[in-house]
């Protein structure tokens, strides 16, 4: 069984709202990625995380969609959003999506599960196309090898019984992602390449390319 893991319980410090829940192309950028998981065979209920102050609202949204299992409260941080959604969560595999990701690709999605049959962890990423510098105070340390650097993204894929003995082990570890955390516990964690399409929502500009994305690919791309 497989469990996914939609969070939407931030709090949009950096683009002064909550992003996903604004509208693009006539629907909330949350409802975008519940409906890609919603479709897909390979997953069997969704967990639906959000601000205490959307539960109302998510409920509602939530109607038109079978696999919602569980709406709960998200926590302080995102990684304790996450852990309650996984807590509750009854799938042997667990995929944690943001739901600021509106354009993830459902053949991403599929390929993620069956890649975390065979490994404990899976996430998605991309190569950094920048030339990429370590920087302290300011001025420029070293050069990293371009070639070496990936961008995490989600989704990310993990056994749930590994993700929840990570969040033991390491609950009071600041991780901004949940492969920080199975690192910790000496996992190695199997790279599955993402499509740069697949952006998080975060400033206004992202905003206008998310609109941009919809014209050339289509709504219902991925």
């Amino acid at each position: 069984m497989t469990s996914a893991i939609i969070v939407a319980a931030g709090r949009g410090r950096r683009i002064g709202k909550e992003k996903q829940w604004i509208e693009l192309a006539g629907k909330s950028v949350i409802l975008h990625s519940l409906e890609k998981f919603e479709s897909l065979a390979s997953v069997d209920e969704i967990v639906f995380v959000v601000p205490k102050a959307r539960m109302d609202y998510a409920k509602t949204l939530a109607r038109r969609l079978k696999k919602v299992r569980k709406i709960i409260p998200g926590g302080e941080r995102r990684m304790d959003s996450v852990y309650e959604g996984v807590k509750v969560s009854k799938g042997d595999i667990v995929v944690i999506h943001d739901g600021a990701r509106p354009f993830v690709d459902k053949e991403v999605i599929e390929k993620g599960i069956d890649l975390c049959k065979e490994y404990d962890a899976v996430i998605t990423s991309v190569p950094a196309t920048d030339t990429v510098k370590y920087v302290e105070d300011n001025f420029v340390h070293h050069t990293i090898p371009r070639e070496k650097v990936w961008l995490a993204h989600t989704p990310q894929f993990f056994k749930r019984k590994l993700l929840i003995e990570a969040y033991e082990k390491f609950h009071s570890f600041d991780a901004t992602d949940e492969s920080s955390l199975v690192e910790k516990c000496g996992v190695r964690v199997k790279v599955l390449k993402d499509s740069y399409r697949n952006i998080k929502l975060t400033t206004e500009k992202d905003m206008a390319f998310a609109e941009a994305i919809l014209i050339e690919y289509g709504q219902d791309k991925g």
